[in-house]
């Protein structure tokens, strides 16, 4: 790497590899999957998997084609820097297990946002690591200092589609509890009139046939009225009553990063990630982060929080303005009484 006009054409990803360390996530990852070695089960090493995913990630390339190209010829340069030697690669089901497992040991003490109604969100552990990814981009000197002095941090709300094909749109977390004649299990798809599911068959005994197994929290976000096929559950029991079809279903999961702007060097990190059912509300866990910014980044001087109109709430512009102490650069939001000129004060 002598050559200058090699790191001129080097990917931010490249540049990452190869100036920063990434050695003392090891340990950490290794404690939160619960192994007992740091360097895993082998040949595979937890960070092998860490800079797997994260070469995933920044080609927005999905799982099956990440495996495929890092066991390519042109590729081999990376697989060796990730630590896979002598043609030995992690599955589908390997990454999954690695994701999996690294989740389970994820859960923490859970953090009071809002003291009038004693709304709870259960801080996630795996932040710590990314707290540890942004001391070793900050050490590394990537990062700007009026990004870290007068930081600009943006949360965003990011959809991710479930690995289980969604069957039923009305699902919810009574279709995964047990169901007895004594006690049936009620049908949310049959209470938005929807021909919904009796589950009075064995194949109902514990789940609903309907309610995918492998992705419990995953939820419907926005209604598309394009999986009405004879025989779905979602069949409107009166077709008069039927709407039409408007935008796209989406099914799965929300996850909500707070991101950390660098307009000088044009980029930005995460600073704080969480991951809900795609259907929740996106204020309280975005509130549990920015409470805990103060605790994760204790020199990190936050000087606004932009966002839009989702996160225009009073629980998030009451938290940005009295605990940060920052401004606040939000989208202002729709309101009911916006039809009411004499209301327009009170909402500014």
């Amino acid at each position: 790497m002598e050559n200058l006009a090699t790191w001129a054409s080097l990917s931010d990803f490249d540049l990452v590899l190869r100036l920063v360390d990434f050695e003392g996530l090891r340990p950490v990852l290794a404690q939160r999957l619960g192994w007992v070695s740091a360097r895993g089960y082998e040949p595979f090493d937890p960070l092998s998997f860490f800079l797997l995913l994260g070469w995933q990630i920044t080609n927005q390339w999905n799982r099956t084609e990440t495996l495929r190209h890092v066991a390519e010829d042109r590729y081999a340069d990376y697989a060796q820097r990730f630590g896979f030697e002598n043609g030995v690669f992690p599955t589908e089901g390997g990454v999954r297990h690695f994701l999996t497992a690294l989740g389970q040991h994820s859960e923490g003490e859970p953090i009071t946002v809002d003291e009038d109604q004693q709304i709870q969100v259960g801080w996630q552990r795996l932040n710590e690591l990314i707290v540890q990814s942004v001391e070793l981009i900050r050490a590394a000197g990537l990062l700007s200092p009026e990004a870290w002095s007068q930081a600009l941090v943006c949360p965003d709300g990011m959809i991710h589609a479930a690995a289980s094909r969604m069957d039923c749109t009305a699902v919810t977390a009574t279709c995964y509890q047990p169901t007895t004649p004594e006690a049936p299990r009620p049908c949310p798809a049959k209470d938005k009139g929807h021909q919904g599911c009796a589950c009075n068959t064995l194949a109902c005994a514990a789940v609903c046939q309907h309610a995918p197994a492998r992705d419990a929290e995953a939820r419907v976000v926005y209604y598309a009225g394009a999986n009405r096929l004879e025989g779905s559950p979602n069949q409107p029991t009166n077709p008069a009553s039927a709407t039409s079809p408007h935008g796209k279903l989406f099914y799965g999961y929300r996850s909500l990063p707070l991101q950390l702007s660098d307009a000088m060097r044009r980029f930005s990190l995460i600073l704080s990630d969480d991951v809900r059912p795609a259907n929740e509300r996106e204020e309280p866990p975005i509130a549990a982060q920015l409470l805990q910014l103060s605790e994760l980044y204790p020199t990190l001087h936050v000087d606004a929080v932009a966002g839009d109109a989702g996160f225009g709430y009073d629980l998030i512009l009451r938290i940005v303005h009295n605990h940060l102490r920052a401004r606040r650069v939000i989208d202002l939001r729709a309101h009911e009484t916006d039809r009411d000129k004499f209301q327009w004060p009170v909402r500014g």
